[in-house]
């Protein structure tokens, strides 16, 4: 039985990833990466009982003109993996190079309503680019799901305020 559950854990997630502008201009936009596959392995049970990072396994590239801008994160499933997943999934600020970005530097449990992971401000008159890296940490889990894959989409939206 325990092969079991670490064989669905193992299925558990599967990543993909959306940036979307909302905007409506070209002047600014986020570009997001992925540094490394968005799966979370164990060896054995007494793994589910801590957090699992994958570190600086995001990464975010804002261009940003004229306009303070607001990057947010959600989560959406596509699957019955939601009951299971509930504020599991979570972000967390490593790095950038903005010396003037304001950044939740908390952990960031995501849900299917966008939360504020930074806002840069208006910085100069010409186009900024910015990196920002975020590990992803999968909290520990407690349920289980009968379903072999679940699916998940991470949105990220570039809004001003």
């Amino acid at each position: 039985m325990k092969k079991i559950f670490i064989t669905l854990l193992v299925l558990l997630l599967a990543k993909a990833l959306q940036a979307q502008n909302s905007l409506g201009s070209n002047a600014q936009s986020i570009k997001v990466n992925t540094l490394q596959p968005l799966v979370f392995n164990y060896n054995d049970l007494n793994e589910l009982e801590f957090p699992k990072t994958l570190y600086n396994a995001l990464h975010l590239e804002l261009k940003a003109k004229a306009e303070t801008a607001i990057i947010s994160a959600n989560v959406n499933y596509t699957s019955p993996a939601e009951p299971a997943l509930s504020n599991k999934l979570v972000l967390k600020y490593s790095s950038g190079n903005s010396s003037s970005a304001v950044i939740n530097m908390a952990d960031i449990p995501l849900t299917s309503v966008p939360v504020q992971l930074l806002q840069q401000p208006t910085f100069g008159n010409g186009v900024d680019h910015y990196s920002f890296y975020y590990n992803v940490i999968l909290q520990p889990v407690t349920n289980f799901v009968a379903q072999e894959d679940n699916y998940f989409v991470i949105t990220f939206t570039l809004t001003n305020p």
